[in-house]
């Protein structure tokens, strides 16, 4: 999917503008390039429908903020985001502000290309978002609760060890549970779990934790013999 689909590219690095609008126009889209976030947001009332590709640090408005600012306008732009960090909890974030795909640099360019792909995809199926989210959903209720605990870390970006000591298990438990909440929940890595979870909403993950929090509750206070 090129065809001439528009694809802003925000980043204040001039080169790195210049490759990404070399490179798109090659695949065969119809780039447009803004040297900050700013410099988008004005253009907004005459803006092509496409998807944004945006660095994640940047000065003045971050990409994460430009995300956040077009989800507060309820402008549907699905974005793929640019960072140097490797930062899970900065991940987690973009992501929850809307980003399709968090690439880290350096990145391969078919790999850019495979992201900008996906974002535009995924606006222009809906429905299927909607199946997916469904489809998540049912997965979920297949964990344990020692799973779902498990799942709540890793989506915030945990450590195993860190898991262990918030369950009071081990980390040998914790890395097959672990192993089990990847297979039961269909996700190949770690990015794509996340990635789902968050496309199947707030509701799905708040009743997930609230099973979790009264579980690990029960255990805390196992009721009383009469």
């Amino acid at each position: 999917m090129s065809d001439g689909v528009a694809v802003h590219v925000i980043d204040d690095d001039p080169v790195i503008r210049d490759s990404l609008e070399i490179l798109l126009a090659t695949e065969g889209f119809n780039p447009r390039v803004y040297a900050s976030a700013a410099k988008f947001l004005e253009q907004l009332e005459t803006l092509d429908d496409g998807c944004i590709v945006t660095d994640l640090r940047m000065p003045g408005m971050t990409g994460i903020e430009l995300l956040e600012k077009l989800q507060e306008l309820q402008i549907d732009l699905p974005a793929v985001v640019i960072t140097g960090d490797g930062d899970r909890a900065l991940a987690l974030q973009a992501m929850k502000a809307g980003a399709t795909s968090i690439l880290e640099k350096p990145f391969d360019v078919a790999d850019l290309i495979a992201c900008v792909r996906v974002a535009l995809a995924d606006k222009a199926n809906s429905p299927a978002r909607e199946d997916a989210k469904a489809a998540f959903a049912a997965r979920l209720t297949t964990l344990s609760v020692e799973e779902r605990q498990v799942f709540q870390g890793m989506i915030a970006g945990q450590t195993s060890r860190t898991i262990a000591d918030r369950t009071g298990s081990s980390q040998r438990i914790v890395d097959l549970h672990r192993s089990t909440v990847m297979l039961k929940m269909q996700a190949r890595d770690l990015g794509e779990l996340l990635r789902m979870a968050l496309a199947a909403g707030e509701e799905v993950l708040m009743e997930t934790k609230g099973s979790e929090s009264a579980a690990m509750q029960s255990r805390a206070n196992p009721p009383k013999e009469t």
